[in-house]
Parts: structure tokens; sequence; C-alpha cells
């Protein structure tokens, strides 16, 4: 809707003056803090809209007066029932009309003529208007409600808007265009137009109250409200409830005193305790600071992340730790975090069993004594505890001794381990199904119980979880199958049993706890039946009967769940195709209090002690979230969401991507460029798809709701607009593979039916397909296309009977240009192409370069540490530079190695990540960006010199012919570090290549000659000018016919792929002068493109002209 110069100027006249400061913090300062400032603010804000509302009701000022003071006096009762901040000018907008509506109740009976000022709402047509606009606007779903009403109506920007709202101004944009769709829409039916109802609210709009009168609603909101909390009820206990009713009930007396007496402010209520002094500055996006060598910067914080999944958490009691734990193999450690500041306090090893593969299942648990005083941890092997301020070890008691390597599951592992709520017993359960109870304190062994749990037949478990009663007097393990004996800590016997329909047959691992004192046990469970969705639920149910009391319905796949330590909150984490949330529920009501939003599939969540505060993890990842309930709020010091990966984008900066945002940022000087967040996906489907490099369009597939037949379609759109540009018909199954080739303009498909395909964008039909043997595309690494620099060629790892194959593909033709037989494991970690096409690389143990021609293989490339246990699935991930001079290698370990290609050796070694670690050059290889779960993201510089030398220009040079690869790049890192130096030595070195092409043709003539004399003597000449003709040999080749000139041809270009130390020099001084990065440098490559049309000096020179160019 456009709106003319006047209606503009009626929006912006009144409009409020910007503030920062979000509802949600405005909200939790007065709910808290009894915040006499943040209650004024949120009245200046919404005071014309409130009155606005009523006013739409009723002509009569006087009751507009009132109908204002009672829907603030209502907010300062409710404010803590008010759980979504971006609902606070529906949920005032609603209030207003309410208590407008019921004028005996709130707004006085008018004794006063009405106000006889002339409006255009007195004309019946434009109140009837309004009305229609009312009842619609009160239809739409609050969070779209709030944004018309700030932006439409009131007029202030989506930047405004979103810092009020406390959210991001995407969001308000998504809410503002579906509520205006929606009202334009069901406007539209009534016979209203939404511009014409929107120009009457504006001519229509309030101005503020007299001063007088806001003072006195502020007095009677202060004198009504007492601090309590959204949660606050149900962490506090009954004492809170009773005593807040009876503040209630005072306040309301109170505050009709002041409004109809003016009477001065209450007596200041008593401030609540104090707490620990949380540091609530966010950390730099990019620091310099404590990095390892060889990093120039960190992007995102290391607070509160692992290098693998955390499988165990623990608060102290006063909520000023957590311990976190993980036994991931790069990982092994528990680590304390101080929550007042975000800063690792100490760490401590775990043992774990390293046969187990899948990681989150190894054994670990962690706890607090009663008195804070010392860190409890259990693991694979042992008890043991820690001064908890030091973290000095002060007792071990062994629990587990591996006496035979090759058995992978003894009947004596323990797979199971836990604590009981006060942190006074020690539990952990074996194979064979004894469970070990333990004294803390002492560390010694009390009880053995040699059958805790009954074990199906056939049946074998990985690990099992460790549930005592609330009050600690019971425990048991849960397992489907079987009725669940609860055994008496103090006795050993068992009295009761959980009935085994109260157990979840599914899932295992964190979906049950006890309640009600240990009465009730909850559980989550999923049911499906053929042609219907699946249903969700939690379940409570009494454990004298064994009867199901009650389920809780949840609208998508529960995955974990915990109870509070009070008893009176469930926390459950959910997973759906198009987010996952961990919900916080009210046990008795089944009412959802609080929910917030996660990044990947739920793992684990953990309340603190006094149940204030909630943690939680994420499978695939090492990062742990904290939530403050009492304030609805992550925690300051709770890990940070960058990254998941990373890499440069043309320009050198680099973007981080996560689950649900890309954000771009410039590591040099930290400011953000970009911050975009995903659509949400439209189906179950739509997850399937695939973004662009450049994130301008996304593939996604077009499958009918609640079919699960094969796709109708791939339908590729514009990302930020939604909008269809193509739809390609014809997969012949559900893909495995699809990605963007050639700037956009192709789709690769691979398809699980083993189908390759090429699909044009632009055309909107396929080019081609190979239909490749059963079972050899789909593994990890197999099957997943990989492009040269010019968009011409693709290669694609399948496996054989033989084992791995490698075929490389004209990308727009049905033509195999060759394959590669790769007779190892594998290739997990994918394939490197070379910028020109010319070499492929990859390997999961070892990594080995091929040359497409011929599959020749060029280099071997060891000393990767790919594995740490036997079960660990080997992967490296390779990468060539932009120049094709480097290799990138990450092995297992996270250690980013660079290789230069023409040698096949290390030029650099970075060493600062762990675990998953993604790494990627920048465009001009200068620098690296690798990302792993705990660093999160560090910058490498290739070619900076740690601790500058004096330039010696006769070292460098000979240095630059060195056999040793690493002596070499040192000295081209010299180079780069002494601009005015090495121009000097590399003008005097390096000059305008000079060939005579007729002496080269004559001596490729005579390798035919009859005289065997002048074949040898050709042949020489050819190999003494080596590399600097190898293109003027390789055209020669490709023209030669006859047999004897094609074997001398082939030979001497044999050995120049050996380099000689000088061809290595030149190859090494192009280097340096392409990354000095200085005009004068890029001047002398102007002159040196200007040699011989066909020398290699000359060809390296245009080259790196046009790779500058670009960039």
């Amino acid at each position: 809707m456009r709106l003319t110069a006047a209606l503009q100027l009626v929006r912006t006249v009144e409009r409020a003056p910007v503030c920062d400061t979000s509802d949600a913090e405005l909200l939790r300062r007065f709910c808290r803090d009894r915040d006499e400032g943040a209650f004024r603010e949120i009245l200046r804000r919404y005071e014309a809209l409130v009155r606005d509302a009523s006013r739409r009701l009723t002509r009569d000022r006087h009751a507009v007066d009132d109908a204002a003071q009672a829907t603030f006096l209502t907010l300062a009762r409710k404010a803590h029932t008010i759980r979504h901040a971006e609902a606070l000018p529906s949920w005032l907008y609603r209030v207003a009309r309410s208590v407008t509506a019921r004028p005996v109740a709130v707004v006085p009976t008018v004794t006063e003529p009405v106000d006889p000022t002339s409006s255009p709402l007195d004309q019946l047509s434009a109140r009837e208007v309004l009305a229609i606009f009312d009842e619609e606007l009160a239809r739409l779903p609050a969070a779209h409600r709030s944004a018309v009403l700030l932006c439409t109506i009131e007029g202030n920007t989506v930047e405004d808007t979103a810092r009020r709202l406390g959210t991001t101004p995407g969001a308000v944009r998504g809410w503002l265009q579906r509520g205006r769709e929606t009202l334009r829409h069901r406007l539209g039916r009534r016979g209203v137009e939404l511009s014409v109802a929107v120009s009457l609210l504006l001519i229509d709009s309030t101005t503020g109250t007299a001063g007088a009168t806001l003072d006195a609603i502020v007095r009677g909101a202060m004198a009504t409200h007492s601090p309590v909390n959204v949660v606050t009820r149900f962490l506090t206990g009954s004492s809170v409830t009773s005593a807040v009713v009876s503040v209630l009930v005072a306040g309301a007396v109170a505050s009709v005193v002041l409004l109809s007496s003016g009477a001065s402010a209450p007596p200041p209520v008593p401030e609540p305790k104090a707490e620990a002094k949380v540091d609530t500055q966010a950390d730099a996006l990019v620091t310099r600071d404590g990095l390892p060598e060889g990093a120039v910067a960190r992007i995102g914080s290391p607070r509160l992340r692992h290098a693998g999944e955390v499988a165990a958490m623990a608060f102290s009691r006063d909520g000023r730790r957590l311990a976190t734990a993980s036994p991931a193999n790069r990982d092994k450690s528990v680590r304390v975090w101080d929550l007042t500041n975000g800063k690792e306090m100490y760490r401590v090893p775990v043992a774990v069993n390293s046969h187990e593969n899948t990681e989150r299942h190894r054994t670990v648990a962690v706890a607090f004594t009663a008195d804070d005083k010392r860190l409890l941890v259990l693991d694979a092997a042992e008890f043991r505890t820690f001064d908890a301020t030091t973290g000095r070890q002060e007792l071990v008691t062994v629990l587990f001794k591996e006496t035979n390597p090759n058995q992978f599951f003894p009947p004596d592992r323990i797979i199971g381990a836990g604590f009981s709520p006060d942190a006074n017993v020690f539990v952990v359960v074996r194979q064979n199904g004894e469970m070990v109870l333990g004294d803390t304190t002492a560390g010694t062994v009390k009880r053995i119980f040699t059958k805790a749990m009954t074990v199906p037949e056939n049946t074998h478990y990985a690990h099992v979880d460790v549930l005592f009663t609330p009050d600690g007097t019971e425990v048991c393990v849960p397992i489907p199958g079987e009725p669940v004996p609860l055994f008496d800590v103090a006795t050993g016997k068992s009295k009761r049993a959980l009935a085994k329909e109260l157990v979840s047959q599914h899932q295992m691992l964190h979906n049950a706890a006890f309640a009600d004192g240990g009465r009730k046990f909850v559980t989550i469970t999923s049911t499906a039946q053929e042609g219907k969705p699946s249903t969700h639920a939690i379940t409570i149910g009494d454990i004298a009967t064994g009867k199901v009391l009650r389920t809780i319905p949840l609208t998508a796949l529960p995955r974990v769940l915990s109870a509070s330590p009070n008893g009176k909150l469930l926390a459950v984490s959910t997973d759906s195709v198009s987010s996952s949330e961990i919900r916080v529920l009210d046990l008795e009501s089944g009412k959802e209090l609080q929910s917030m939003p996660l990044e990947l599939t739920p793992a684990l969540v953990t309340f603190s002690p006094d149940s204030r505060l909630l943690a939680g993890t994420c499978h695939y990842e090492g990062r742990v979230t904290v939530w403050n309930l009492e304030k609805n709020a992550r925690h300051p010091q709770s890990a940070d969401e960058h990254a998941r990966a990373a890499h440069f984008d043309a320009r050198g900066n680099v973007v981080l991507r996560q689950s649900s945002r890309t954000i771009t940022v410039n590591w040099q000087n930290g400011k953000v460029l970009g911050d975009k967040k995903e659509l949400k996906p439209e189906s179950t489907f739509s997850h399937l798809g695939t973004e662009s490099g450049d994130g301008k369009v996304r593939a996604t597939l077009d499958v009918p709701e609640g079919k699960s037949g094969r796709p109708l379609a791939i339908l590729v759109k514009e990302t930020d607009t939604g909008k269809t540009v193509a739809r390609l018909e014809g997969l012949s199954d559900f893909p495995w593979r699809m990605v963007f080739a050639d700037r956009n303009r192709l789709v690769v498909t691979v398809t699980q039916d083993n189908v390759l395909t090429v699909w044009d964008v632009v055309a909107g039909k396929v080019l081609w397909s190979e239909a490749y043997p059963a079972r050899s595309l789909g593994y990890s690494g197999m099957g997943a296309p990989h492009f040269d620099a010019a968009n011409s060629r693709m290669a694609i790892g399948s496996l054989t009977q033989k084992g791995t194959v490698i075929d490389v593909w004209e990308l727009r033709r049905h033509n195999r240009v060759s394959r590669v037989e790769a007779p190892g494991p594998v290739l997990t970690g994918g394939i490197a192409f070379s910028p020109d096409g010319a070499f492929i690389a990859g390997g999961s143990e070892t990594v080995t370069c091929w040359r497409v021609s011929d599959g020749r293989v060029m280099h071997t490339l060891k000393g990767h540490a790919t594995k740490e246990s036997p079960n660990d699935r080997p992967a490296i991930s390779c990468e060539f530079s932009a120049d094709g001079r480097k290799l990138l290698t990450v092995d297992g370990t996270g250690t980013i190695r660079v290789w230069e290609f023409a040698t096949g050796q290390v030029i650099r070694t970075f060493s600062g990540h762990k675990g998953p670690t993604t790494a990627h050059f920048a465009p001009d290889a200068r620098a690296i960006v690798g990302a792993s779960y705990e660093a999160p993201v560090f910058v490498w510089d290739v070619y900076g010199l740690g601790a500058p030398t004096s330039f010696n220009a006769d070292r460098v040079w000979t240095d630059l012919a060195d056999a040793s690869s690493t002596t070499a790049f040192r000295a081209v890192r010299e180079l780069c570090a002494s601009p005015k130096e090495a121009i000097a030595l590399l003008k005097q070195k390096l000059e305008p290549e000079s060939i005579d092409p007729k002496a080269i043709a004559g001596w490729v003539k005579d390798l035919s000659s009859e005289q065997f004399a002048d074949r040898e003597r050709a042949t020489a000449e050819l190999e003494k000018r080596g590399e600097t003709i190898a293109s003027l040999l390789r055209e020669a080749l490709g023209a030669a016919t006859d047999a004897e000139t094609r074997q001398r041809l082939t030979a001497i270009l044999g050995r120049i792929d050996r380099p000689s130390p000088t061809a290595l020099r030149l190859h090494r001084a192009m280097d340096a002068l392409e990354h000095l990065g200085t005009p004068e440098a890029k001047s002398h490559l102007e002159t040196l493109s200007r040699g011989a049309l066909k020398g290699s000096r000359t060809i390296q020179a245009k080259e790196a002209l046009s790779r500058i160019s670009e960039r």
C-alpha cells in the first residue's frame, strides 16, 4: 500500500522515539526488579496503541482514559504471564478492547457529554469499516498482529520494530507480509480494502496523555506489581503463590486509591536476594588473543564447547559452574566452566571403551557434591573426585580394567553410570547386568546387584541410563521388554517395579524421569499406524498400579526429556523437519511455559539443582547452550552459534554456515557484512534440497504431502523471494546428492537407484544421464560430484568389486574423459579437482594424486593421522588452491597440512582444531579458514612469517631451489614479508623469456632423423630446456605421427614431471611474485607476461595476472 504524503505525515508526527531496549528486556526488568523506568518505557511505547484500540469502541474520551488505565494495571498484574515478548503489542491490544467492551465492570458510566469534536469516525460507514478491521486483526496470530500494529498502524520501521520485539528484521518482515496478506484477503471477502481501513486508522490516531495521569498509572502499577516470573511459581513453591495473591489483592485496592486521590507511592518492596554477578558483555565475533601458532584470527567463542558430542552435564549447586563431558575420541575430557564469565576453569581426562564406535553411547557421568567442594566423575574405568575449584585429583577407585584388548565387549565392561540426586552414591552398570553402588565420600563399593536388568535374548546394549528417584532412595535401569525393578539403595532389595507398559519400547537414552516424589514415571512415546501420521506424547504413569494416568500430546517427535529437581517442570526436546527445540512444560497441567530453539537434533537436557537454569546439547556438535528460565533468555555465557562450516567468498570474507543462518564477516576487522536467515522447509521433503554456492538459488523436491512415492520434480527457487525459476521433471528416484554447477546453470543429481544425471536449469531438461551398477553410489564420499574451475569437467567416485574408481566426465556432454582406479578404501573425504582439470586427489588413510589424462599416480601423500580407535572410519578431505600450486588436506585429528603439489611435500602444518574439521583456501591462497566443534573457526596465515629474520638475497635465492619444500617455502614467505627487497631480487633474477620457436621445431623434427646422433643431440637440447618449453613439447606430441618422435617426447615430458631444482626455483619465485600484492610485483608480472608466447615463465605470469584480476 502506498500512502499519500499527508498520511505519512500523520503517521510520523506522534511516533515514539527509538529505544534500543527490547520489550523482553523491559518486561524482565519490571517483573524481576520492579524497575519503574522499564514500565514507563512500555507505557510510553504503547499508550497510543491502547487508546486507539479503545477509541474505536467508544467515543467517550473519559471512558478511553479509564480503559487505558485498566489495561496497564492489568499488565502490571499479569506481566509474568506473557511468555513471548513479540506478543506484547498484541496482548495490550486485546486487553484494551476487552476492558473497553465491559463498561459496567471497568469503565465508569458516562455522565458527561460526549466529545463534540467532529471526526470521520462519527460517520457510520467509517465505524463499520474499522469494526470489521479490528475483528479480522484480532484473528491474526499474535506475532503477525504485533507486526501489523507496530509497522502498518503505528508507522515504526521494520528495524525499530525488530529491536522492540527482540527479534531480527527478517522475522518482522515475514510476520508483516503474512499478516498484511491475510488481512487483505479476509477484508476483501467482507468488501473492505486494507488501504482504506489503514487510512482511517491513521487519520484517527491519538495524542499522548497528560503527565499527571501517566504518573498515576505508574504509581498504581508499582503498587500492584510484585516481582514474579513466568516460571517463578514453579521454581519457588506454593508459599510464593499465596504471597503473590495477597500482593495482588492489596495492589488492586492501592491502585484505586492512587488513581482517585493521587496518593504517594507505597513503601518499596524488599529487593530479591542477590545473585552471582554474571558478565553480560558478549565476546567480540573476531578475536586475536591466545591463538595457536599460525592462526591470525578466531571467529566465534570457544566458550562451552567440546571437540566432540557432549554426553553428560551437571551444574554446581550454586549455579556458578557447569561441568560438561565428551567421550568422543578427539576430546575425552570433562571441562568445568565458570558461568559468571564463560571461561574454562580446568579439564580432566576420561577413559572410554575405544571399541564402542558410537561415541555418544560411551559411558560418562559428572556431578558436584552438595557443598560444591568436589567434582565427581565416572567413566568407562574409574570413579574419581577432584577439587571443584582447582581440578586437583583427590580420589580414584578402579571399577574396570581391560585384560584382553581383542575382547571388544567383555561382560564386566561399564555400559551405564550415574549419581544420586544428593551426589552421595555412585552407580555403574556392567554388560552382564550387574549394578555396582559406591560411596562417593570414601570411593568404596558398598553393594552389588547381580541382576539389575533383564536383557532380552539376542539383545546387546551399548549404553543404558541409570535413574534415581527424586529422594535418591531407589535406583533402576529402564530398558524395554520386561518390568523394570527398582532397587532400594540402602538394603539392595527390590520392593516394586516399573510395568513394561510404562517404559518406552523404542529409544532408551535420556527419555524418562521420576515425578511426584517417585510415585509417577514419565517417559516419551511415539506410535505409528500404517497410512497415518505418527503421534507423539509424554506419558505419565502410576508406578503402584502400572497404569497410564494421562498423556501430554506433542506436535513433533520427542527426543529426550528431563524433570526439574523441584518436581514442577518438565523439559522435553522435540525434532521436526522445520525446527528443533526444547519445550519447558508445567508437569502438573502439561501447559507449555517456554520454548528454546536448537540448531540440530537434540541429544541431552539438564536442569540446575535450583531448577532455574537449563542446559541443552545436540548431536553432531560439541556446543552447550544454557538458558535462564526465570528470564526466558539465553544465558550470557552460553555457547554461541558459530559455526558448523566456514569458507571464503570471492572477496576473501569468511562465510559461516549454520543450520538456519548464513553470516558473512570481514575477518580482518570483525565487521559483519551479512546475516541471512534461511527459510523454513515448506514441506516434509523440502529439507532434502540444496543451496547454490553463492546462496542465490535453492533446489528442492516437489513431493505431494502424505505420499512417499517418487518425487515429481526438482524445483529451483530464488533463495530470497522463494520464486520458482525452473521445474526439472524426470527424476528416477530420490536423490542422494543434488548440487549446482556452472554458475547455477546446471544441477547434478545422484539418485538412490544409482543414476547420475546432469540437468539444464535454463532449458528445464535433462542434458544426459548415466546408470551405474547397483550399490556403487551413495556411500560416504561416493557419488559426490566435484568440478574443475572452468566447470567443464566433473569427477565422481563409485564402488566396484575391485575397489574405488573415479570417473572424469565432460560436464555438458555424455563423454567419459577418463577412469582412474583407486584400489584402496572408500574415499570418505571426497575428491579434490585441480583448477585446470588435469589432476584429481583423494584418500582415506593416505592421499593419492592422479593425472586425469592417463591415470598416472603423481604423488602419494602420507603421514596423516586418520583414526584413533579401531572402529573409527578414516577420512581425509582435500582441496587445491586456485593457482594449483598447493593442496590442502585435513585428517581425522583436525590437523591441516599444506602440500607443494609439484614435489608432494608438506610446506605448512596447522594444529589447533580437534575432531571433525573442514578447511578451505582463500581465493588468493594466502589464508585458510578451518571450522571445528571446539575452535570454532580459525583463520590461518599460509604465507605469514612468524618471526621475521634479516633478509639475505643470496640465501633466499639459493633456498628457493632447495630439495626440502619446507625450506623453499620459508624462502617464499621471506620474500612476501620483505616486498622492497623481494622486488629488487626478482627483477634481477627473472627476466622475460626468450625462446626460438624455429630452433625448437628443428629439434623436434630431428627426433625422427635417420641418424642416431641427430636424434640424441635433439633429445639433449630439448631436455636441457625442460619445463621452459613444456607447452611446446606437449603440442608437438599431439601432432607427432611417427613412433620414434612420440616415444622420445613422452620420455622427455615424463622427466619434466619430476621438476629440476631450476624449474622448482622458477615455480616458487613466481608464487612469491603473485602473492607479494604490491603494484611493483604486478608490474613485473606484466613485464614477464610479454615474453616468449609459449614459454613457461610467460604462461605462469599470464595465469597469475588473470587470478589477480578476478580477486
